[in-house]
């Protein structure tokens, strides 16, 4: 296996050695640093699955330590942001009741749906949800920039994640193979009407 091709499972290995960081640097030190190591932890989020892709090196390890990645880099950025604004209080306890509780309790029942259909744990990558992780992945450095977001887009942003984790289980449900990469069920027809 060449250098290329175990690059894409060290950027995940990476990821997940460097998302528990991200509360302490929100907490001990400025606004700017955090922002240049999220958008790193960020880049190895896009990076780790375009280098496996482009030159042959998916594999089930890969796709579970990128799921393992995601998940903690999520959960560890909306921390950060409640550890960086601790004096709007309310606000950052109203992040963790309305965006991240009912969707990380919704993701992790995928997880169990896959288990139950195909005999092991993982996650999906449709379009929606690529989309959705493309939009998410702003918010944590522009809270903590910014110290206050609309808290009505952050209500919008929790059902469409809601919405979209839906889709990846109908997606999950009509499966007769599992393939972590699928477009899901609307994102398949969206592509299917591009080519057109």
């Amino acid at each position: 296996m060449t250098f290329i091709q175990r690059l894409p499972n060290a950027l995940s290995i990476l990821r997940i050695l460097l998302a528990p960081t991200l509360p302490l640097v929100a907490w001990r030190s400025s606004p700017h640093v955090f922002v240049v190591l999220y958008a790193f932890i960020a880049l190895t989020d896009l990076a780790d699955g375009q280098i496996a892709r482009r030159f042959n090196a998916t594999s089930v390890l890969g796709s579970k330590l990128d799921t393992t990645g995601d998940a903690l880099f999520m959960f560890f950025a909306v921390v950060s942001m409640f550890v960086a604004g601790l004096e709007f209080y309310p606000f950052a306890i109203r992040w963790f009741i309305v965006l991240l509780i009912p969707n990380i309790i919704y993701k992790l029942a995928n997880l169990f749906v896959v288990r139950a259909r195909f005999g092991h744990y993982n996650a999906m990558h449709t379009l929606l949800n690529r989309i959705m992780g493309g939009v998410f992945v702003f918010l944590p450095p522009i809270f903590i920039l910014l110290g206050n977001v609309n808290f009505w887009i952050v209500v919008t942003i929790s059902v469409t994640m809601f919405l979209f984790s839906i889709e990846e289980t109908v997606t999950i449900l009509r499966m007769e193979e599992y393939n972590p990469d699928h477009y899901g069920v609307i994102g398949s027809r969206l592509c299917r009407n591009k080519t057109r």
